[in-house]
């Protein structure tokens, strides 16, 4: 989840880029591709606190990230499989914390 002041500029980008590369996503990548685009505003907003007035920097932010799945794309034919499970929370002093399921491991 991304909390943002521009939450409508930058769901309007996600709902392009998934028009963009909807025939591309299944259940295999999808949630690595918006994770991915996900991850790539959170790290923009942590980086520029206050938040900008501006919201085009954000999405330039998520752009990029999506430009490297269309390189991907272009030179596999496919976006590769990532199904992977990251859990987000916020402690009770509102600090989020993110747990990807794939760094744990659970061999142990």
């Amino acid at each position: 989840m991304v909390r943002s002041r521009h939450a409508q500029p930058l769901t309007w980008l996600f709902f392009e880029l998934r028009d963009a590369f909807g025939d591309e996503l299944d259940a295999g990548n999808k949630y690595g591709f918006y994770g991915s685009l996900a991850e790539a505003a959170l790290t923009h907003l942590a980086q520029h606190q206050p938040e900008d007035a501006d919201y085009r920097s954000l999405l330039k932010a998520v752009l990029t990230q999506a430009f490297t799945f269309h390189a991907e794309l272009r030179q596999h034919d496919s976006i590769s499989g990532n199904g992977s499970i990251i859990l987000h929370s916020t402690d009770q002093e509102g600090r989020q914390q993110r747990l990807d399921l794939n760094d744990l491991d659970l061999d142990k």
